[in-house]
């Protein structure tokens, strides 16, 4: 076997984007002076790098570390928890838990990249066809879409069954709003890409196709705001438990707002706030300022006072808007304020 030299450790750091700083060479067990591309700094043999095909350890603890909070984001985005505290590899099995409370194991690049979650899940999705309630199971299937199923029989899942669209009418379309407890003001329908005009119940008026109402299960985009602050609470009460109760805080009332400016997520106990900006809080728009530009220069005003006061009380204003990732947005929040790891 050939003598491992000096020129062996430099052509390793050079792999790695880094450097060997020692300039003396005893032999593979002897430690030597290296350097990352991160400036960190460590002692190891040269065998342990080249035939062992490690590097900086303080990186690798932070890729770890940075895996297991991955892992984490992921299962509470599938409603579920990573139960593992720790991250080794991509080839290292964690252990998950689906929102059936089923436990299982499973590398973080399966969950991640191939899109996997729960077996048990899977499995009894899969064999919900089988048996005798297969034939009306696809009938319903078919039903909640508008359609219908004109197989006479289910034989397996790999035999193809025959499917019809269903042909709709402005009248369908005005039955789905009033299911919604709103309108479709539309007087015509041409397919079901074609713009409808709707109204919900609070009054807000939008173009929408059929096809997005009925099948994709869409309503009006101004109350699904309120949608993204409920998510946002929801997700960082995972982290933090539930928010503090008060929203009108006593600090926020002014002679001009005697009841009070509101907290969207409010953690006294913490000493921060989480306020959730649609887009009224970042330019003009004319169905959230009634038409008036002058409303929103007063948004504006009262977002100011908002944060002055809070600045003063010590409560620090964190902002997630409307058109941010609330799971990434609050852990980047959190792991700001030290508050997870």
């Amino acid at each position: 076997m050939r003598r491992l030299t000096l020129n062996d450790a430099y052509a390793v750091v050079e792999s790695q984007g880094g450097q060997c700083l020692s300039t003396q060479y005893t032999n593979n067990k002897d430690p030597l002076l290296w350097h990352c591309s991160n400036n960190h700094e460590w002692y190891a043999p040269l065998y342990r790098l080249k035939n062992h095909n490690k590097w900086c350890p303080t990186c690798g603890h932070d890729k770890r570390r940075l895996g297991i909070l991955i892992a984490k984001e992921i299962a509470l985005r599938n409603n579920g928890k990573c139960i593992s505290d720790s991250y080794i590899n991509n080839q290292t099995s964690l252990i998950w838990e689906c929102d059936k409370s089923y436990q299982w194991q499973a590398t973080l690049n399966s969950v991640k990249n191939n899109g996997s979650w729960c077996p048990y899940c899977s499995h009894i999705n899969h064999n919900i066809f089988k048996g005798k309630r297969n034939l009306e199971l696809a009938k319903k299937i078919a039903l909640s879409k508008q359609g219908r199923y004109l197989s006479t029989e289910y034989i397996n899942k790999d035999i193809p069954l025959l499917w019809a669209l269903a042909l709709h009418t402005i009248e369908d379309a005005k039955q789905i709003a009033l299911n919604r407890n709103g309108q479709c003001l539309s007087t015509q329908y041409i397919n079901n890409k074609s713009l409808l005009l709707w109204c919900c119940s609070n009054k807000h008026k939008w173009y929408s196709n059929f096809t997005s109402i009925a099948n994709e299960n869409t309503w009006c985009p101004y109350c699904d705001r309120f949608k993204h602050e409920n998510l946002c609470r929801k997700v960082i009460t995972k982290y933090l438990g539930p928010p503090s109760a008060n929203r009108w805080p006593d600090f926020l009332k002014t002679s001009e707002h005697p009841r009070g400016l509101e907290l969207d997520i409010p953690y006294y106990y913490y000493s921060f706030a989480i306020e959730v900006q649609g887009i009224q809080h970042e330019k003009y728009h004319e169905f959230f300022h009634r038409g008036d530009p002058m409303e929103f220069t007063k948004q504006q005003e009262r977002d100011q006072l908002k944060k002055k006061l809070c600045d003063k009380n010590h409560i620090l204003l964190k902002y997630i808007w409307y058109h941010e990732d609330p799971f990434k947005k609050i852990l980047e929040i959190l792991q700001e304020l030290g508050l997870i790891s």
